[in-house]
C-alpha cells in the first residue's frame, strides 16, 4: 500500500527576472515499510523533492499524498533528517530529545521511555548527560535519528544524512539506521549522492534527469541484496554489477541545455 504518492508533481522558482523549473511532472509512490533512494546529477531537485514531500514548499502543480491525504504543510507523521545534527549545543543529548516532545507537545514518561529505548538501540544510553561537544560526528547522527523518531512519523526523509562522516563511521551507521528502521517498520526517503549507499540501504532506486527534474529510471534492488545488512550487501558477488548498471545509466544522462 503506498504511503508516500507524488503525481504530476512540478516546481517553479520565481525570482525577479526570471521563472527557473525545478520539477517536471514527477510521479512515483513509496510503499508502507520500504525503503526508497533518490540520486542523480549534483543541483538536479533532489532535495527539493524531500522539502516538498516534507511540506516545507509548496509544489506549484500535482499531487502529493501521505497515505491519501494532501500534504499541505508540515506533519508530525513526517521526520526529516538532515545532513547536519542541529542538536542544541547548550542542552544535554536527553534534553535535546526531550526538546523534540516538547515541541510536538508529546512529552510524557510513554514517550520519554520510548526515547531512552531507542537512545540504548544507539549505544548511547551512557551519553544522555553529555553535551553535543563531548560526542562524535556519527554519535550526533545518531542522536539526530532517536530525535527524528521521537515523533513516532510513520514516514523519514533522509538529506544525505551520512555525508559529513568518515567512511569507517559512514558504514557503520548505514547498517544501524537501516536496522533500526526495519525493526521499527518504517518507510523511508533517501537523497544521496552515494550509489553504492544507494544499493545498499534501498529496496528501490529512483533516477533523476539533469534540471528540470524528471524520474529517468526505476531500479528494483533485488532480494539477494535487500535481505542482507548495507555492510553484507556491499560484499555481493552482484553488488558491482548494480553499481556499473546504475553509474552507466548516470553517466548517460543528457547534460542540461543552456
Amino acid at each position: 500500500m503506498a504511503l508516500l504518492t507524488l503525481r504530476d508533481v512540478k516546481k517553479h522558482f520565481f525570482s525577479q527576472n526570471d521563472v527557473v523549473e525545478a520539477i517536471r511532472n514527477v510521479n512515483f509512490t513509496v510503499d508502507t515499510g520500504e525503503f526508497v533512494s533518490i540520486i542523480g546529477p549534483s543541483g538536479c531537485g533532489k532535495t527539493t523533492i524531500l522539502s516538498l514531500a516534507a511540506g516545507l514548499i509548496e509544489h506549484s502543480e500535482g499531487e502529493i499524498l501521505l497515505q491519501d491525504t494532501p500534504i499541505t504543510k508540515t506533519n508530525t507523521n513526517i521526520g526529516y533528517m538532515l545532513q547536519q545534527d542541529y542538536l542544541f549545543p547548550w542542552l544535554t543529548i536527553g534534553q535535546n530529545i526531550d526538546m523534540a516532545l516538547n515541541i510536538i507537545k508529546r512529552k510524557n514518561k510513554k514517550n520519554q521511555a520510548y526515547t531512552r529505548e531507542l537512545l540504548a538501540q544507539m549505544n548511547l544510553s551512557d551519553r544522555e548527560h553529555d553535551m553535543p561537544s563531548e560526542l562524535s560526528g556519527g554519535m550526533k547522527q545518531r542522536v539526530a535519528l532517536v530525535r527524528t523518531l521521537a515523533a513516532k512519523p510513520s514516514l523519514l526523509l533522509l538529506d544525505e544524512p551520512f555525508s559529513a562522516l568518515d567512511f569507517q563511521t559512514k558504514l557503520k551507521l548505514e547498517d544501524l539506521i537501516h536496522r533500526t528502521l526495519k525493526e521499527k517498520e518504517k518507510t523511508a526517503l533517501l537523497v544521496t549522492h552515494d550509489i553504492s549507499e544507494a544499493i545498499a540501504m534501498s529496496d528501490r532506486i529512483l533516477l533523476l534527469t539533469h534540471r528540470p527534474a524528471e524520474i529517468k529510471k526505476h531500479f528494483k534492488i533485488p532480494e539477494e541484496l535487500r535481505e542482507r545488512s548495507p555492510l553484507d550487501a556491499r560484499q555481493h558477488p552482484t553488488f558491482q554489477d548494480w553499481f556499473q548498471l546504475i553509474w552507466k545509466e548516470l553517466e548517460n544522462l543528457e547534460p542540461e541545455t543552456t
